[in-house]
């Protein structure tokens, strides 16, 4: 395989002043920074579908609240010492953020406050929320000097990205010749890699996007340059020089690890049986800590985790933790055992606490730019590939005499 890394051509790449000029007088939306505000609070919570007598009292509790904080108590110290929210611990503090960041009612009003007031009591489907200001950006457009670094490394980063990717259809295109892949790299003095055997199921070591470089590279003909491949790191260009056949070897010869495989299975089957007679204490009623203590196991909380994070006394289990999200206070137990990579999990819901406001990716306008880059090249590859499949070539009579 060939691989052209963006990267390795960074340092050719030359942006001029009037480049990053240009991208920024054509890209000034970008440059727009919306009004944002700095703020902390005090949440006193009440279910959104609460009876007016709780919504009520709740509200009570935060004018007393509020009531401390005019009189000129510090914000910071009622808010760890009262709030019922996440960010109790950090006296309140949610740092700085935009209007649609956090939910309307919220958003509303802190937006029309100015740095060092403090709110009425706000509803919103958490409670009730003091807001103090702590400070206001007003809406700016950035200064071509203050984005000139920004352009600098977005067009250098492009621009390499297209030198890299140019170099591989050069490589590509050479491949029409019926050359081998090998000869082409070392004609235009490319690294050519070549890899060691391996399954579709265990791909090489040291390849990124691993598992979509050995499936590309399992549906190759062999001998045949594959189209251009983009990966997380680069443009590749693989061909398949050996395949060997998938076989059955002689029961000697792989003796110790069926032996293996079948104890893995029968330990395996085991802990699924036990999980599951666990599992159906619970669900007739017996509570965590005694099933725990008939079958002789320890239980373990894991305390508050996101829905992506890695799981405390767990560890990384996506799939755990999407069913664990999935419970309720109706139904508090999942409907069977979840399997991990250390084992079988019996879990149950103890408290499941709600973010306290509606979250917006940060992020969103550098993640929105990367997935229109990469959508804009794989559809100009796309066309290219298309345009040479429908390419007829012809030669005028008379083209070859001089």
């Amino acid at each position: 395989m060939v691989s052209r890394n963006p990267k390795n051509f960074e340092a050719g790449v030359t942006v001029t002043a009037e480049d990053i000029r240009d991208y920024y007088e054509s890209n000034t939306e970008k440059f727009k920074e919306p009004k944002t505000v700095q703020a902390r609070h005090i949440l006193i919570k009440v279910d959104q579908n609460a009876k007016p007598e709780a919504v009520e009292s709740a509200r009570r509790k935060a004018e007393d609240v509020l009531k401390l904080a005019r009189e000129g108590q510090d914000f910071a110290a009622l808010a760890r010492k009262y709030s019922e929210g996440p960010t109790k611990t950090k006296g309140g503090d949610l740092g700085t953020f935009r209007r649609e960041a956090m939910v309307k009612p919220f958003a509303d009003k802190a937006f029309s406050l100015k740095a060092g007031d403090i709110s009425d009591p706000v509803r919103t489907r958490f409670g009730w929320h003091i807001i103090k200001v702590e400070k206001v950006n007003p809406a700016k457009t950035r200064s071509l000097d203050e984005a000139r670094n920004e352009i600098e490394k977005t067009l250098q980063t492009d621009r390499a990205r297209n030198l890299a990717y140019d170099e591989a259809e050069n490589v590509y295109d050479a491949t029409f010749e019926g050359r081998d892949l090998a000869d082409i790299a070392q004609e235009r003095n490319l690294k050519m890699m070549m890899t060691e055997l391996f399954a579709q199921k265990k791909p090489p070591k040291g390849i990124k996007d691993a598992a979509r470089f050995a499936s590309v590279a399992f549906n190759l003909p062999d001998n045949e340059a594959s189209d251009i491949q983009e990966f997380s790191d680069g443009y590749y260009l693989m061909e398949v020089v050996e395949k060997v056949p998938s076989t059955i070897p002689q029961l000697k010869a792989v003796e110790d690890r069926v032996k293996k495989d079948v104890i893995k299975e029968k330990q395996d089957a085991k802990a699924l049986s036990e999980a599951n007679r666990f599992l159906v204490e619970l669900k007739n009623g017996q509570s965590f800590d005694a099933a725990s203590q008939k079958f002789k196991s320890a239980p373990k909380k894991t305390g508050f985790f996101k829905r992506n994070d890695s799981i405390p006394n767990i560890g990384r289990e996506p799939g755990i933790g999407q069913k664990a999200f999935k419970l309720s206070d109706h139904d508090r137990l999942p409907g069977e055992p979840l399997k991990g990579q250390k084992g079988y999990y019996v879990i149950s819901l103890r408290e499941r606490q709600e973010s306290e406001l509606n979250g917006f990716e940060e992020e969103k306008d550098a993640v929105t730019e990367r997935l229109l880059q990469q959508k804009t090249f794989k559809t100009m590859d796309a066309w290219l590939k298309r345009i040479k499949n429908e390419s007829q070539i012809s030669i005028e009579e008379g083209f070859w005499q001089s």
